[in-house]
């Protein structure tokens, strides 16, 4: 996964600390500006009659919300108006719901508006606090293993690192049933958080994981081919190559391929090498270089069949997740807001540590 660092708690999150000449809000303070506004929202948005139910929900979220931002050490945040709004927005939710997951993905939410600078992750944050207590739990798993699977891959060396990797994050963060057909789509898409367009198709599972990685299930080498690329790729570079260049082909037997990821990856390997080493890169035919390696872009079909077996066999839960995405009679893609919805309620589950962080992701959607 793509790294990033994490924000660790202090032992005494809660204490009072002078900055500037002004004292931190501590957690009772927070919790009675947590009290001043459910009494302010109670009174407008619910009647006589819903008030002890209200209440009630809205004190056990606050509980929870609270909890996190103090050991977070973001309770200064209470002094910012706009999150107030938010935090009356997420209580009001809170009251319209009798969901425990609702309140903890509630409180995640929350942490995101807290540490949130751009806008457009404050709204996505916000919008999203709106609509927590409409979504369906079996729609809501959809949401997040649409984003989930949609928007990351495993960064690793090798196919079997990969599937390991994702076999361990679906079963934590996947591991519930995933809806079936299409009206869990129409659901999100009624809430804003999938766009849906019928002209487009998926891309396949085994498409989105060996994307940037196609040498995993490209056609491969004979043993009497790798002894002719490896005389081919020494007279265009001008220096012997190594032989644990090449590997055996993980999903061909009787093939070799090298070591590389791509035909890019390839080019940017060799490049680098020749920087490490001092090495001009002048005169080199680098688009030849490039041509040379074309054939580690080119995915083989046999060899794709070959990797579907070796998950069904080895990764249950990436069999079934790719299983699950092979069903889909519709295109759909989450919006900003179902991205911060997903993103928050994947962390109930897993730390997310190695993603980029909710801002980066949504600042960076329609970039790449």
């Amino acid at each position: 996964m793509l790294s990033k660092g994490s924000q660790k708690a202090g032992d005494n999150s809660n204490q009072v600390y002078i900055e500037n000449q002004t004292v931190g809000i501590t957690e009772s303070r927070a919790t009675e500006i947590a009290r001043i506004q459910a009494e302010i929202a109670i009174r407008e948005k619910f009647t006589a009659e819903a008030e002890v139910k209200a209440s009630s929900r809205i004190q056990h979220a606050d509980r929870k919300i609270i909890a996190k931002l103090t050991a977070l050490e973001l309770l200064d945040i209470f002094g910012e108006p706009s999150f107030l709004s938010a935090f009356q927005k997420a209580q009001i939710s809170a009251a319209q719901s009798d969901r425990e997951t609702d309140y903890d993905v509630l409180a995640n939410l929350l942490v995101e508006r807290a540490v949130s600078n751009a806008n457009v992750a404050k709204a996505a944050v916000v919008r999203a606090i709106e609509v927590v207590d409409l979504v369906d739990d079996e729609a809501l798993a959809g949401l997040t293993a649409l984003w989930f699977v949609g928007t990351t891959t495993a960064n690793a060396s090798t196919p079997e690192v990969a599937l390991e990797t994702l076999e361990a994050s679906y079963a934590s963060i996947l591991s519930g049933s995933l809806p079936v057909g299409t009206w869990w789509i129409d659901h999100l898409s009624a809430l804003n958080l999938v766009r849906v367009d019928r002209t487009l198709r998926f891309k396949s599972y085994i498409d989105l994981f060996l994307k940037d990685r196609p040498a995993w299930a490209c056609v491969g080498l004979t043993s009497d081919e790798v002894v002719e690329h490896s005389d081919r790729l020494k007279s265009l570079i001008g220096m012997g190559v190594d032989p644990s260049i090449f590997i055996s082909h993980p999903y061909n037997e009787e093939r070799f391929v090298f070591v590389f990821n791509s035909k890019s990856d390839a080019v940017e390997a060799i490049r680098g090498y020749f920087e490490g080493v001092g090495k001009s890169l002048d005169g080199v035919d680098w688009p030849a270089v490039g041509e040379f390696f074309e054939f580690l872009d080119k995915v083989d079909d046999s060899c794709v069949e070959n990797l579907k077996n070796y998950i069904r066999e080895n990764y249950p839960n990436v069999a079934r997740v790719m299983a699950w995405w092979g069903s889909f009679g519709q295109y759909a893609d989450t919006t900003h807001i179902g991205a911060a919805l997903a993103f928050t309620n994947a962390k109930r589950f897993d730390d997310l540590k190695g993603l980029s962080s909710l801002e980066d992701m949504l600042i960076s959607y329609g970039m790449g």
